[in-house]
């Protein structure tokens, strides 16, 4: 309604701004995540979750281990083209191109979500999961039939089987039902693999600006809004804190009046 009111008001050129009276919704007591289901994997989680998505669902593998590998949102992963004028992968070189954003249909926007062009340099291992990935996409003995010709004939990194981009909801099943297969204890959606993306790169000690480089993330704030801090972070956090002032198996000495 805001965004109605707003727009009405400048076409019709009103004095009133009506969006102006309207206020957002209290949100504080209705969080996104909640410590019971964070949408977020930790290292052990995320390990055997693409090992049970590459057992169970080899044809997302490759999407989804780019996503956990770089943050990036699945509506940025769908229009990723692997050859063409337009490629946004360099083979040769080791790095992809960010630079489209996709709604619905075959519509993409210009630019990432926060409209930007990003690129990002990829290790060995994920390359070679794209190269494998690409190579079963056209393996004619592999696949045979009027889909598989459509898929060998995009330009599509990640095609559907009409040879367009993969639709919104493509990752919906699969990441549910890699999530039963594992046990994991909450509900996990595709959002996921930028939340996780955040949580690994800070367990693995990277630079808070090299991630940011990465995921396309503009502010340490919106990194934040993304990041979840694990119950082993904070365990260590405290026991540094309390190595100060305590001796392990001892209570600490107390302070003389002259200290």
């Amino acid at each position: 309604m805001r965004v109605l009111c707003a727009e009405m008001a400048e076409l019709l050129e009103l004095p009133l701004r009506g969006d102006k009276a309207l206020a957002y919704f209290d949100t504080t007591q209705r969080p996104t995540y909640t410590d019971e289901a964070p949408n977020a994997l930790t290292p052990e989680w995320a390990q055997r979750f693409l090992t049970e998505m590459r057992a169970s669902f080899p044809q997302f593998y490759a999407m989804t281990l780019l996503g956990f590998a770089t943050g990036k949102r699945p509506s940025t992963l769908r229009p990723l083209r692997r050859r063409g004028d337009e490629s946004d992968v360099a083979w040769d070189e080791g790095f992809v191109r960010f630079r489209r954003s996709h709604t619905r249909g075959d519509e993409t926007m210009v630019g990432t979500k926060t409209g930007t062009k990003e690129r990002v340099y990829l290790p060995d291992v994920v390359m070679a999961a794209l190269r494998e990935h690409v190579e079963r996409l056209e393996d004619a003995e592999a696949g045979k039939g009027k889909r598989a010709e459509k898929m060998r004939a995009s330009d599509f990194l990640f095609p559907s089987i009409r040879g367009g981009m993969r639709s919104p909801s493509c990752l919906d099943k699969p990441f549910a039902a890699v999530a039963s297969a594992i046990g994991l204890p909450f509900d996990l959606t595709p959002r996921a693999m930028r939340r996780t993306f955040n949580d690994l790169a800070r367990a693995a000690e990277v630079h808070d600006v090299v991630a940011r480089s990465i995921t396309g993330h503009k502010t340490e704030r919106m990194q934040g809004h993304y990041s979840t801090a694990q119950a082993a972070e904070q365990r260590q956090a405290i026991a540094k804190v309390i190595s100060l002032v305590a001796v392990d198996g001892a209570r600490p000495a107390r302070p003389s009046r002259a200290g």
